[in-house]
């Protein structure tokens, strides 16, 4: 995930620094509240459109119309790595893969170890997706400003 930690100032064409609240205490709710603060949230899966974000949100005219109706060309054609059905790790096939033995000679991880994992990173998957539908919400509304389908 591409995060923009800043605020954008349009008059000032600045990125300015985000107050931050204090860690202590309901760290979810507060980091949620930091990221929907972010002028500009962006993500791996959607590497195309999340530029294409970029530009617009610091209004670069110039490199948003040349970067991104060429990534809308591509993701309409399927071109794009933005098109490609790319695999979500947070979504949980690995979460659940039942333990296998491999010929290949390489470790198998262990599925109690993996689920382990998974219950002590538990905010961090809640804030991801917290990310991805506000990264989803800025693109739809981009798409919709300005007649470019990017995702």
């Amino acid at each position: 995930m591409m995060l923009g930690g800043c605020v954008w100032n349009h008059r000032t064409n600045v990125c300015e620094e985000v107050e931050r609240p204090a860690a202590a205490g309901g760290g979810f709710v507060k980091a949620k509240d930091v990221l929907a603060s972010y002028a500009f949230v962006g993500v791996n899966e959607h590497f195309e459109a999340s530029v294409c974000l970029f530009y617009d949100t610091v209004a670069d005219a110039k490199h948003f119309k040349h970067f991104c109706r060429q990534a809308a060309s591509a993701a309409a054609s399927g071109s794009s790595t933005s098109a490609v059905a790319m695999p979500h790790v947070m979504r949980g096939s690995w979460i659940t893969k039942k333990e296998s033995s491999s010929s290949s000679g390489r470790a198998v991880l262990d599925s109690a170890v993996l689920r382990a994992a998974v219950l002590t990173n538990e905010l961090d998957f809640k804030l991801y997706w917290a990310a991805y539908d506000q990264f989803i919400a800025q693109v739809k509304e981009l798409q919709e400003r300005t007649g470019l389908k990017l995702i």
